[in-house]
C-alpha cells in the first residue's frame, strides 16, 4: 500500500491532488471527499485525457456536488466516476481502490479499475 494523504487534509467536501511514481512515470490522482466517502481517481478525464483539476486541489463545481472537467465542464458523480453531464456522458473516470488506517489514505497496489 502508498500512503496518498491523511483525512485531516480532506474537509467534508474537498479534494487533494496526488502525484505519484508508477512503473516510472508520474501519475496524478484525485482524492476527493463527500459526505457519502472517501475515494480517488486518476485525474484524467476520459473524453480529452486531460486534467480535471482546475486550480490546485480543485475539482468539484460551483455547486460542491459533482467532479469537473476543467477542459471542457464536465460532470462526474463523486461515488462512482460516471459522467453525467458534457461530451463523456455514459463514460467513468478510472477510480482507485483505498484504505482508510488510523486516519491516513492509502492506494491499494493493484487497485485499477
Amino acid at each position: 500500500m502508498l500512503l496518498l494523504c491523511r483525512t485531516s487534509d480532506l474537509d467534508k467536501t474537498s479534494a487533494k491532488s496526488v502525484t505519484i511514481q508508477h512503473q516510472g512515470r508520474s501519475v496524478d490522482i484525485a482524492v476527493v471527499r463527500n459526505h457519502k466517502g472517501i475515494y480517488a481517481y486518476l485525474d484524467v478525464c476520459p473524453h480529452a485525457g486531460t486534467p480535471l483539476e482546475w486550480q490546485q486541489d480543485r475539482f468539484f463545481d460551483e455547486s460542491g456536488t459533482y467532479l469537473m472537467c476543467a477542459t471542457h465542464g464536465a460532470q462526474f458523480n463523486v461515488h462512482d466516476g460516471l459522467c453525467i453531464s458534457g461530451p463523456c456522458v455514459g463514460d467513468s473516470l478510472t477510480r482507485l481502490l483505498l484504505r482508510v488506517i488510523d486516519g491516513e489514505i492509502f492506494l491499494n497496489n493493484d487497485s485499477e479499475g
